[in-house]
Formats: structure tokens, sequence, C-alpha cells
């Protein structure tokens, strides 16, 4: 990882646009920026059919899930529900946020 620049306010993770291009922070630090293609949304179990993002992120299907390209390496990865569904996004253990490339 390294410093990614974006946009300074973040892009709710539901209000990400397919193919645009954001840099995803990690623990909402600039330092830990992956660059990122958003992919689109599935739920989990249904691999290869895209569906609408959720309306609101608390308290949201904890099945949804979204589909990343990190632009670095083209490795897909997979950003889930906060496991307490307070409305936050995760890659791993860390929180994801999407600011505007």
């Amino acid at each position: 990882m390294a410093i990614c620049p974006g946009a300074q306010k973040a892009t709710n993770a539901n209000q990400v646009i397919i193919n645009d291009h954001y840099c995803m922070w990690l623990n909402l630090d600039p330092k830990n920026g992956i660059p990122v293609k958003i992919l689109g949304w599935q739920k989990t179990g249904r691999p290869g059919v895209f569906i609408n993002a959720p309306s609101q992120l608390l308290g949201m299907d904890p099945t949804y899930i979204l589909l990343v390209e990190d632009i670095s390496t083209g490795a897909t990865l997979t950003i889930t529900d906060d496991p307490a569904n307070g409305g936050a996004v995760y890659y791993g253990m860390e929180r994801a946020t999407f600011h505007k490339i």
C-alpha cells in the first residue's frame, strides 16, 4: 500500500459508480490507500450475478458484498458488511472508505 490521493470526503460505498476509480483508504488513512475500480455489488453465494447496491448501509443485508479491482495488481477484492451492521464496510479487518480519484 502507498499514499493514494483522492477526494478528502468519502463517497458512501452504496453510492460508488460502477467502473469509476476510487482510492480505497483503509482505516481512514490515505497512507493505507489502494487505487481501485468498482466492479459492482453481489450477494454471497451468487458469483457472477451483479445486483443493485443496497439502499442504505446501516443495517444492510449482511450477504451483500462489493467487488473492486485493485488497479495496481488486477486482483479482485471483496468488501463486506460491518459485522455489527453499523453502516461501515470492511476489507478483511480494516474499515474501507472510497475517495474519488
